[in-house]
């Protein structure tokens, strides 16, 4: 059961990270507007796609605000994994508004996958992917 839900985590991941490639491939000259007076390219709002070893010390934060957020408001309800946030919500805990679209597109990505398994038990799933997550944390 435990290396079912390493599993089902790390697909997600990976899901969520080859969802990314499309947008990091962005020329530079796409530019998104997160305040009026300031600017930032796609691949400055994907920290999660750079290595902890070449984040900056913003980026890190961020990466652990993103992780942070989705432990604690991923739920279940009716055997489907959901983000019990608004964009509008993420974004004032400082999270890049584009997240949002990305973690809706994973989860539906995630919730069909369940569903095309079977899996009756998301719950207990989970519970045993926060202690999973806390016990990584406490290292």
């Amino acid at each position: 059961m435990k290396r079912f839900v390493f599993y089902l985590l790390c697909s997600c991941l990976g899901i969520l990270v080859c969802s990314c490639q499309l947008a990091k491939n962005k020329k530079v000259s796409d530019i998104s507007h997160s305040n009026s007076d300031s600017l930032q390219t796609t691949e400055q709002i994907l920290v999660h796609l750079i290595p902890d070893s070449l984040q900056t010390t913003e980026q890190k934060k961020l990466t652990d605000l993103i992780s942070q957020t989705l432990v604690q408001h991923i739920t279940t309800s009716n055997n489907r994994l959901i983000l019990n946030l608004t964009k509008r919500e993420l974004v004032e805990l400082g999270i890049p508004e584009l997240y949002f679209d990305l973690i809706q597109k994973d989860l539906a990505i995630s919730n069909r996958y369940i569903d095309s398994l079977g899996i009756q038990n998301t719950d207990s799933l989970l519970k045993v992917s926060h202690s999973y997550w806390n016990k990584k944390e406490a290292r």
